[in-house]
């Protein structure tokens, strides 16, 4: 599955203020990762400084990145579905001129069975159809994994899986956009809106629907507007705790009153 994660200047000094860059890229690695890392700095518009493998460390990515002049940085840690464990197959992937880099939190199935008799991973062969105009930018928006990546000037995010929902950390003009964030983070997340976003735009967060239920004296619990796949369990957050809940329980409990309108 990997981990990526995406900050502007401001997102990367207010990370390091209330809990450590170097601390969130060591959760991201011990969370989903161990397999290699990966990361890109841009600053006025161009790829100033991009990296990837095994042995790339991150106190290595930390110590180089660190007070350096930015305005975006991505990072990527690696979990080998695809292609073998090693420096050519981690993230990102990147093109000679600079102006287009890849990275991948996910696994495009379709194309990892491709990648597993040419020991290439399936973000390496998505990225050379974009690089080779194959097909367009905007098609990673079709596709099933969440991506992050830098293109002609601007850096961009896909968040396209609805049970892998890319987290959102805003303060002010401050962001930073991640896999998952951790327990003990400080403070409040959000979910991203399922949707392409481009440097410059307003970043979508996903609001949850509120309904009331009947388990606990009408207390709230929010459940997305999403389908649930069959013989899918997932939680729910349920004010003061959290609960499980199955198929059954959310037509039964949640939408009943949705669909006898």
């Amino acid at each position: 599955m990997c981990r990526i994660l995406l900050c502007n200047y401001e997102g990367f000094v207010k990370l390091e203020e209330i809990y450590g860059v170097e601390k969130m890229l060591d959760f991201l690695e011990r969370n989903c990762g161990g397999h290699g890392n990966g990361y890109m700095v841009i600053k006025d518009k161009k790829i100033k400084d991009i990296d990837k493998g095994v042995k790339l460390t991150n106190h290595k990515i930390y110590s180089k990145v660190s007070g350096k002049p930015m305005d975006y940085f991505i990072y990527h840690t690696r979990v080998s579905s695809a292609g073998s464990v090693s420096t050519k197959n981690c993230h990102p992937f990147w093109n000679k001129k600079k102006s287009f880099a890849l990275c991948m939190n996910g696994t495009e199935r379709s194309m990892a069975d491709i990648g597993r008799n040419l020991d290439k991973t399936d973000t390496e062969i998505v990225f050379d159809m974009i690089n080779r105009s194959i097909i367009p930018l905007k098609a990673l928006g079709f596709l099933n994994a969440n991506y992050m990546g830098f293109r002609n000037g601007k850096v961009f995010v896909v968040n396209n899986n609805r049970f892998n929902c890319l987290e959102v950390y805003q303060d002010g003009n401050a962001f930073v956009i991640a896999s998952t964030f951790p327990k003990d983070f400080p403070v409040d997340t959000k979910d991203m809106e399922l949707t392409t976003w481009h440097e410059g735009e307003d970043i979508p967060i996903r609001e949850p629907i509120v309904f009331q239920n009947n388990f606990d004296n009408n207390s709230n619990f929010y459940y997305y507007d999403a389908p649930i796949p069959k013989g899918w369990k997932g939680v729910c957050t349920y004010k003061p705790e959290t609960i499980d809940f199955t198929k059954e329980d959310i037509y039964k409990e949640v939408l009943k009153e949705e669909y006898e309108k």
